[in-house]
């Protein structure tokens, strides 16, 4: 099947791209690394938990310009969260509770993230209800998954994680006091 894609941006060892499918028969975003990616087995074994979009396929690549094998995959689309919380009918309060909730179920599960950038989150949409979407953690970072490790201590998690997330919720005028407080 051939595709197309629109380039979305790139991080430090991959780059984003929406495939675009004239028959809709594939769809998604495709992310594309120099090396193996730790994402997808990230991402898959956590799967069950919901805190991840989906991976849809998972492989490699060559580029016949330069020859040169790409670890390329595949996951469901989502709009990042640092562009929704852009949007203005979108209740900032509300995307910063679901970017904490998920930071505390990733956590819970041995998932060890540091980076809490808003745009290393997705809000994934539900088709049958318009006003209801979930955020996902889209960038697997470097810390991995640790299912047997024993869960950081709230003094690790304010120092590994909390405090960065309540700057850049600050950054994107999204910083709900209250949930500051109740943390």
């Amino acid at each position: 099947q051939v595709c197309s894609g629109v380039y979305l941006g790139h991080g430090q060892s991959k780059t984003a791209f929406r495939i675009i499918s004239k028959n809709s028969h594939m769809s998604g975003v495709l992310k594309v690394a120099r090396q193996k990616d730790m994402e997808p087995d990230v991402f898959s074994g956590v799967s069950q938990y919901g805190v991840c979009p989906s991976i849809l396929h998972n492989g490699w690549a060559t580029q016949a310009s330069d020859r040169h094998w790409y670890h390329c995959w595949v996951t469901e689309r989502t709009i990042p969260l640092d562009e929704f919380v852009e949007c203005r009918m979108a209740n900032r309060n509300q995307c910063t509770l679901a970017a904490f909730i998920c930071v505390l179920e990733c956590i819970s599960i041995g998932l060890q993230i540091s980076d809490t950038h808003f745009f290393n989150f997705g809000v994934r949409f539900f088709p049958d209800f318009a006003t209801q979407h979930v955020v996902v953690l889209i960038d697997a970072g470097s810390r991995g998954w640790h299912p047997d490790a024993s869960i950081w201590l709230k003094w690790e998690v304010n120092m590994k994680t909390m405090r960065n997330f309540w700057t850049h919720a600050e950054k994107h005028d999204a910083l709900d006091p209250d949930l500051q407080y109740l943390w």
